[in-house]
């Protein structure tokens, strides 16, 4: 039987990640269909989380803070699909969020789009994100919070900062300065995770993309140490 999700890594990740603030778990399906939850911690979420039928979908959290009346909407402590232009049941926007809270770094592996990456390509994501992380000390980020997504790795440097245009544009040019630096022909650093209302992978959910084979594993995506990051890496 198929593991969709460990509830003590999401624990974890809940934790560390949404400050018991509310939060937008997204489930999206291979298939296009998404569905939608705003929580407050993880009992209620995990316990309505195990009520979907998982089985080829990728599930996703709102990073940044949003206004605390977003819990309030119709999918508090629950799923409702979201069909086209939902207007009774709204998604996550730019406009409700009221401050940034995580610079993702997201490492992925080049690779057809729909495809899991591969173990080699994986170990290569762990590579750059030892050299990622020092690029980041230099620039005077210390400690950041590190993670298999999956596929590739996560990088999660706390930030703290108003959810304005100008802070919006600081985290983009920051983005593209480590993807100039630390991008190479395998691996990724993706520019684009500036957005106000970005999601990321939940930490503690499988990894479903493609077809699930030995060569391309689905993987379950958890928050590691750094000791756990060089594993099998720095040995070589």
């Amino acid at each position: 039987m198929t593991e969709y999700y460990n509830s003590d890594e999401v624990r974890k990740a809940i934790s560390l990640l949404t400050d018991n603030s509310p939060y937008e778990i997204r489930i999206i399906s291979n298939n296009g269909r998404v569905w939608s939850g705003y929580f407050k911690g993880a009992d209620v979420m995990l316990k309505e989380l195990s009520r979907n039928d998982l089985e080829g979908c990728n599930v996703y959290l709102t990073l940044n803070k949003m206004h605390e009346g977003c819990y309030c909407r119709i999918q508090r402590d629950h799923f409702i699909e979201c069909k086209g232009n939902n207007k009774n049941a709204p998604q996550t926007s730019e406009n409700d969020i009221v401050a940034f809270r995580w610079l993702l770094v997201d490492l992925d592996p080049k690779r057809p789009s729909g495809i899991s990456s591969s173990d080699d390509e994986l170990k290569h994501a762990k590579q750059l994100a030892l050299k990622v992380i020092d690029f980041m000390k230099s620039l005077g980020f210390e400690n950041c919070i590190i993670a298999l997504s999956g596929n590739g790795i996560h990088l999660l440097y706390r930030i703290d900062a108003d959810a304005t245009d100008e802070n919006k544009n600081m985290i983009s040019d920051c983005l593209k300065a480590i993807d100039m630096n630390c991008s190479d022909e395998i691996v990724k650093i993706d520019a684009v995770n500036f957005k106000k209302n970005q999601l990321c992978k939940l930490h503690g959910t499988l990894a479903q993309k493609g077809c699930n084979t030995s060569e391309r594993p689905f993987r379950m995506s958890r928050i590691i140490s750094l000791e756990e990051l060089k594993e099998g890496v720095e040995d070589e």
